[in-house]
């Protein structure tokens, strides 16, 4: 790919250090070190009567996640057991990708922990291990491999059906590279396309199980109470986007996918307010390029304000999560 940037000078004791890190954190999502959490118990409750109360095909989670946790439960496994194997996958793929595609590893998986762990690993385990296929896919997206992308798309799906977004994002990016019109006409179809595909399997999720409880936990805004689209985290991504566009640091493939998919995710969030689950969701899966985004820049350089931006917004939504009982 081009223009991967050098890793700072981190040697040997920043890959320890990111490695204590991934430990810690797949522990703590399956032994809920940082408290109960929101989804665990669900996820508990349906591990346990797998094969007892509930058949593997007729349940309303994919068939990726259902299929390896009744793998996982024949052999004996606890639900702590299976719950730590994904977050263990998830993490040491998304960290295997930022110590690649950044310049500043330690400070992008810092970003990547406060800003999207405790919603992703920590709470909901499906779309954090989509996530982490979903970015493989994109970076094989970006190098021209678009075999190998369907594949890793496909599984992604396996594990959560929202990752079906992505392709229609990639298509448009394909196409705001041939030309404004193109782009529009197309971009606008294919976004119609995506979102009414992906709805309906996402409705039936909210609506066969936990109403209540799924849109406590993913309601659309900074405090998780009330929809808002200029929150703090938007606000932080928006200006983000802004100060590396006016900087001028944006200057390869793969800085623009980033920054074309984190502002895709702002607008479907913005256009999906009636519908404030999906607007969440969408912005969260679309936004988790910006950890990528920001830790490109050169020693010094100007565009440093953008990572600044990303960990201050790091801390902010740590603190929210803290606050509304994500965590603790």
């Amino acid at each position: 790919m081009e223009g991967i940037p050098e890793r700072s000078p981190a040697g040997r004791l920043g890959v320890c250090l990111a490695v204590l890190l991934w430990a810690i954190l797949s522990l703590a999502a399956a032994f809920r070190w940082f408290g109960a959490g929101r989804d665990y118990g669900f996820y508990g409750v349906f591990f346990d009567h797998i094969g007892v109360s509930r058949d593997i095909g007729h349940d309303r989670y994919e068939l990726g996640f259902t299929g390896l946790a009744y793998l996982f439960k024949s052999l004996g496994a606890s639900y702590a057991v299976y719950a730590a194997t994904l977050a263990a996958t998830s993490l040491a793929i998304k960290f295997r990708l930022i110590y690649r595609h950044t310049r500043w590893p330690l400070l992008a998986i810092l970003a990547y922990c406060g800003i999207f762990y405790p919603v992703h690993e920590y709470t909901q385990i499906r779309a954090a291990v989509a996530i982490a296929f979903m970015l493989i896919a994109i970076h094989e997206y970006l190098e021209g491999r678009y075999w190998p992308t369907a594949v890793w798309l496909v599984l992604g799906m396996l594990f959560h059906t929202q990752v079906a977004l992505v392709a229609i994002v990639m298509a448009i990016f394909w196409m705001f590279r041939q030309g404004p019109i193109v782009a529009v006409a197309g971009g606008v179809g294919l976004l119609l396309l995506g979102t009414a595909l992906t709805i309906p399997a996402l409705t039936q999720e909210v609506v066969t199980a936990f109403l209540p409880q799924l849109l406590e936990q993913v309601i659309g805004s900074s405090d998780f109470d009330t929809f808002n689209f200029l929150n703090g985290p938007n606000i932080l991504s928006m200006a983000t986007i802004l100060t590396l566009l006016v900087l001028g640091d944006v200057v390869d493939r793969a800085q623009y996918y980033y920054l074309f998919s984190c502002a895709i995710g702002l607008i479907l969030y913005y256009l999906l307010a009636d519908f404030p689950v999906f607007a969440t969701r969408f912005n969260d899966m679309l936004s988790v390029p910006i950890v990528l985004m920001a830790f490109r820049f050169k020693p010094w350089s100007p565009a440093i304000a953008a990572a600044a931006l990303v960990l201050f917004s790091a801390a902010y939504t740590l603190a929210e999560s803290i606050s509304t009982g994500v965590l603790g």
